[in-house]
């Protein structure tokens, strides 16, 4: 059953944000050639109209759910990089079991080291409009505060008695619940914005020899074997250290 068919079941449906919040009714709906929802229309509470497309809305049975743009653009990101680094783990695994060509290891390894640069510069610019979206939220809560704090004066005061004191003040505090969870979710929704994912460096596990020199015999010769290879440094590389335990590490911005 295409879309369509529940198009006359969407009208009347009440919008809400993200966060759970009114945003008005649903008044209209479009579909394309396939049956399929297009876009819908909502009419807000102060008289005003928004149109969505399709793909930025939920639908459900009881309400219609806007996307939030920039929470969800951090999700598909997150993703994108959880991919990225767990190919990178791959990639590491295979060659230290010797599954690989070293050329087509470096042809890989560059290929998602530039992928994740690209995602690093696309988290940058969500980390900036998650700053700006924390602040707004931030400067509601602040105002919600003073005007919490201004019915309380006039409260004590004897400007407003007990009836329409506590009714403002339930509604006051209804508001800055909203926003806290609002901002509780922006948090939890976003830090990741705030790490910073870099390639591990990791030495080649098959390196040449970087110095030689002559043995020379300054003590009489040990029974035991130190295990030392002669005519080679003992500082030479010879594999990748045991502590390197995965492709990525994090910083703290």
């Amino acid at each position: 059953m295409s879309e369509y068919d529940t198009l006359g079941k969407l009208i009347g449906l009440p919008a809400k944000d993200y966060f759970g919040r009114d945003v008005g009714k649903v008044i209209c709906c479009s579909h394309d050639g396939t049956g399929e929802v297009s876009r819908i229309i909502v009419s807000r509470s102060d008289g005003g109209i928004d149109e969505y497309m399709r793909a930025d809305v939920e639908v459900s049975s009881s309400a219609v759910t806007i996307k939030d743009k920039l929470i969800f653009a951090a999700r598909a990101l997150r993703k994108e990089i959880e991919i990225n680094s767990r190919r990178t783990q791959a990639l590491e695994e295979l060659r230290r079991n010797s599954k690989m060509h070293q050329r087509v290891y470096s042809e890989l390894k560059a290929e998602f080291e530039n992928e994740l640069v690209a995602l690093n510069e696309k988290k940058n610019s969500l980390r900036d409009m998650a700053d700006v979206r924390r602040n707004e939220v931030a400067k509601k809560l602040m105002a919600l505060e003073k005007v919490r704090a201004t019915v309380e004066v006039q409260a004590m005061s004897g400007e407003i008695d007990e009836n329409i004191y506590r009714l403002a003040l339930s509604e006051i505090k209804s508001a800055i619940d909203r926003s806290t969870k609002e901002m509780d979710d922006l948090e939890r929704e976003l830090n990741f914005l705030d790490v910073e994912f870099v390639p591990r460096k990791e030495p080649d596990l098959y390196m040449e020899p970087t110095s030689y020199r002559p043995v020379q015999q300054t003590s009489p010769p040990q029974e035991e074997s130190s295990g030392a290879i002669p005519g080679f440094s003992s500082e030479t590389p010879m594999g990748a250290p045991d502590s390197m335990s995965g492709p990525l590490h994090v910083r703290r911005v």
